[in-house]
């Protein structure tokens, strides 16, 4: 399966790496990279903005920039960790195929060669540690994950509240991300570019859809969503401080519904959560929510990166039959258990 174009970005930006540029400050436009520019360069998109994933991540862009298709057979190898990591969890293989089989996993990485898996595997690894208590591995993992993916500093607040006297181990976890930045300027070097794409930028919002139907937003500024995703994180995460999976799963389901962006692939972070909790609905809304990626441009639903209210109710509606059953089933299993005991 071709690539999509952030494939051609990944590629570019290691390029430009080797020949002694510094993603974080010319942008792919910039003429003093006009030497460099090739078919990767005429595929990408948003040319005018610098880079804007983690430092962790552009180094693996430039190790496998001189062999693009080793970056998505790294991805791959990430997911099929992920399916390990499940399995030797003990977690039984009919929940596990929820992940190993659904469409949207398979189509996210070894097709479209998005690089989420990468961030995904070690955000496993540090979950499993928090819930075993081992705080300096648990912090270390979240440490590599920040510095491939900056989505889970949501989390931060968990890990505080889990850890509680050992809190201070958070420290390894920044301290993975800002090392990484140094050869690459520092923090606010790379995460300027981050900061002016997520003000403004919206794709697939869910709920920030419908109230802007009453409360417009016309400049679509975002820091009013982010103020909210922020406090709504921070209640769940003190809802579920007791129980680190379900915690980590309330946080990654307010996050989609409430994000400005919601890209098909995003709804992949949640699963292994999912798949751990027993929350199957989230794997119908993972091939749902990619299948309404599949009415635009082929069909008269296209609304130029904006989907139509029709669009949004194909891709909402399966999850929401699927949560009705679900709590139906149990509900069902709860009675069972009742009469068996009594």
């Amino acid at each position: 399966m071709a690539p999509g174009d952030d494939f051609a970005r990944y590629v570019w930006e290691g390029k430009i790496q080797w020949s002694g540029h510094n993603p974080y400050i010319v942008a792919p436009q910039a003429e003093a990279l006009q030497p460099l520019r090739d078919a990767n360069w005429e595929g990408m998109n948003h040319k005018d903005y610098r880079a804007i994933y983690p430092p962790l991540t552009q180094a693996v862009f430039a190790l496998c920039a001189k062999w693009p298709f080793g970056l998505k057979l790294l991805f791959v190898a990430a997911d099929l960790g992920i399916v390990w990591l499940l399995v030797r969890r003990g977690v039984p293989l009919s929940r596990v195929a929820w992940y190993a089989w659904n469409p949207g996993v398979i189509v996210a990485f070894a097709g479209g060669a998005h690089y989420d898996s990468l961030f995904v595997l070690p955000l496993v690894l540090a979950v499993f540690a928090l819930v075993d208590r081992r705080a300096a591995a648990s912090c270390l993992w979240l440490g590599v994950a920040l510095g491939l993916k900056t989505v889970p500093v949501f989390l931060l607040p968990l890990w505080a509240l889990v850890l509680r006297k050992r809190a201070g181990w958070l420290g390894v976890a920044l301290a993975v991300p800002l090392l990484a930045s140094l050869p690459y300027g520092g923090p606010l070097v790379v995460t300027e570019s981050l900061r002016q794409f997520v003000y403004v930028t919206r794709c697939n919002d869910m709920v920030i859809w419908l109230v802007e139907l009453v409360w417009p937003n016309p400049e679509q500024k975002n820091l009013r969503w982010t103020l909210l995703m922020g406090f709504t994180v921070l209640a769940v995460t003190w809802i579920f401080r007791r129980e680190p999976i379900r915690a980590t799963l309330w946080v990654f389901g307010v996050m989609l519904m409430l994000s400005p962006v919601v890209h098909p692939w995003y709804l992949i972070w949640i699963l292994p959560f999912a798949v751990l909790r027993g929350a199957w609905p989230w794997a119908v809304f993972a091939v749902s929510g990619g299948c309404g990626f599949l009415l635009w441009s082929s069909t008269p639903f296209w609304n130029a990166w904006e989907q139509t209210g029709w669009v949004r109710i194909f891709m909402v509606t399966p999850m929401l039959f699927a949560s009705f059953i679900f709590l139906k089933i149990c509900k069902t299993m709860e009675k069972m258990l009742e009469t068996s005991l009594k």
